[in-house]
């Protein structure tokens, strides 16, 4: 049995790295592996989350100051005190804290990239190829993170597991007719109108604005569902309103449980500029949605290459629209892409199949001494 840290910026339900993490947390005990969870400072919303491991709060802010120096040195003694054996970092600052205290404690840690990287500066790049040699694992949740790792860290790829996210398929499953028509009535959206769903935070990264202009191609009856908050509202409800959208376009705001939305649409829609392995795509294809996306990093690997849906380039507004415009009007397509879909996510997101991966590889990584002790980890542990 393995004694494993994860540590985070801070945690709350609702974001997909932290609802993964909030699975694997509940689920690793069953696998052998004593887990503690350690966060930069608490999320008010952190109850909700319902974690039962032992949990310690650096209490830190800025990290570049006296407290963030004094925190490490905490956070190691924290270590050290709960004899863990390996830790494992989640985002940016959780990742440059963690792998310094780590480094003061004697602790192997394990660097988590769940995204290609479009928030990172030439600065940050640089700091993350410095602490490289300090780190002993990466595990990336797509071919897609663990590319771009491998080519903007300079990490050799040998040394990162690519470990996919999970989809709980108790959740997230197609809708009976009757489920559907129930669920239309309950939210107030018409019977028949085509309703295309997109899950996915209002931030430019997302590409609401080309689906925008995309939807303006595509039949008046239907409708745009857009599930999710962010800084992008107010321009994006502007938009709507120069491109003649007012009425088709319904913002639905921060959804905590997405499910419902999923299992009432009739095809799902992502048009991101980056991805590594959007959550909602493997939630909309588990449900049995057909799916139209661009060709953004992990989004082709959830369509199988679009094998299992319909891959566009990003910010190609027109053949989004008319590919949305095309399914809608093909009910077989749909329904032979969805069913693809579908038996694809259970295949490979599959909830056991993932957590049993990260068991398998955390009994290795807690077992090689550091730093530089990932060689051998393939992308399948």
């Amino acid at each position: 049995m393995a004694r494993v840290g994860f540590m985070i910026d801070t945690l709350a339900p609702g974001a997909g790295t932290e609802n993964q993490l909030i699975l694997l947390l509940s689920r690793l005990e069953a696998h052998g592996h004593a887990c503690h969870l350690a966060f930069l400072e608490t999320h008010p919303r952190f109850p909700e989350a319902g974690v039962t491991v032992p949990v310690y709060e650096a209490g830190v802010g800025k990290l570049a100051s006296f407290r963030g120096a004094a925190g490490m040195v905490g956070t190691a003694r924290w270590m050290r005190r709960s004899r863990l054996d390996v830790l494992v970092t989640f985002f940016r600052d959780a990742g440059l804290f963690g792998t310094v205290a780590a480094r003061l404690a004697g602790l192997p840690v394990v660097a988590a990239r769940r995204n290609l990287g479009y928030w990172q500066s030439p600065r940050e790049i640089r700091l993350l190829r410095t602490l490289r040699p300090w780190i002993h694992a990466y595990v990336a949740n797509s071919e897609a993170a663990r590319d771009h790792t491998a080519e903007i860290e300079g990490v050799d790829p040998v040394r990162i597991a690519v470990i996919p996210n999970a989809v709980d398929g108790s959740r997230f499953h197609p809708a009976t007719a009757a489920e559907r028509r129930a669920l239309r009535n309950a939210y107030g959206f018409p019977l028949e109108a085509p309703l295309v769903l997109c899950v996915a935070n209002l931030r430019p990264v997302k590409g609401h604005d080309t689906l925008l202009r995309a939807f303006t191609r595509v039949p008046k009856d239907a409708h745009l569902l857009l599930a999710g908050d962010g800084p992008e509202e107010g321009a994006l409800r502007a938009d709507c309103a120069k491109l003649g959208l007012d009425g088709r376009v319904h913002f639905l705001g921060r959804v905590p449980d997405p499910a419902p939305f999923m299992r009432l649409a009739d095809m799902g829609v992502l048009a991101s500029r980056s991805e590594s392995l959007p959550n909602a795509l493997v939630e909309m294809a588990s449900v049995g949605l057909p799916l139209v996306a661009t060709r953004a990093g992990g989004n082709e690997e959830v369509l199988a290459g679009g094998q299992a849906g319909v891959l566009v380039e990003v910010d190609d507004a027109v053949l989004l629209g008319d590919r949305i415009a095309a399914f809608l009007a093909n009910e077989t397509e749909r329904r032979d892409l969805a069913d693809k879909a579908r038996r694809h996510a259970a295949s490979v997101y599959d909830q056991d199949r993932v957590v049993r991966m990260w068991a398998e590889a955390l009994t290795v990584w807690s077992r090689r001494g550091v730093p530089d002790a990932g060689a051998g980890i393939r992308s399948e542990v």
